[in-house]
């Protein structure tokens, strides 16, 4: 397993237990942090989910294909892209929940080159893996593949 793919799987893995410990949060005081729900909602889904597929999928993709993914260098944009985009987004709505004096354009800027961020590291995913899937071995037959 690559360096890269550890640390997508890594990543995955303390977003997961933020994400946790944020619904923990909101279980006990759910009016408390009612602001939070989407920072809790990105954590397990973009936090968790994306980048353990992010990190699976460029460990299995290659082997199931038999194809090189297209920059090496491009997923480790895909790792820091994804990554500082949520936690730019997670900062965004901590500021919009408690304002520590801030203005509210603060949040917005905030929430929305995270967005803008992560979003890069997706399609940066797409644009690294797309290739793959047109070339590796012939199908098997199996349900989903040519007759």
């Amino acid at each position: 397993m690559s360096r890269e793919v550890r640390w997508f799987i890594r990543s995955a893995m303390v977003w997961l237990v933020l994400g946790v410990a944020l619904g923990l949060a909101l279980d006990i005081a759910p009016v408390r942090f009612a602001l939070l729900r989407p920072a809790h909602l990105h954590m397990n889904l973009l936090g968790f989910m994306s980048l353990m597929i992010f990190g699976v999928a460029y460990h299995i993709l290659p082997r199931f294909t038999g194809a090189r993914v297209r920059s090496e260098s491009l997923i480790r944009a895909n790792l820091a892209l994804s990554n500082l985009g949520l936690a730019l987004m997670v900062s965004g709505w901590v500021v919009r929940q408690f304002p520590f004096g801030t203005p509210d354009t603060t949040s917005a800027v905030l929430l929305a080159s995270g967005g803008i961020l992560a979003g890069a590291g997706a399609v940066s995913f797409v644009a690294n893996t797309w290739t793959m899937l047109s070339s590796g071995p012939p199908s098997s037959g199996m349900a989903g593949g040519p007759p």
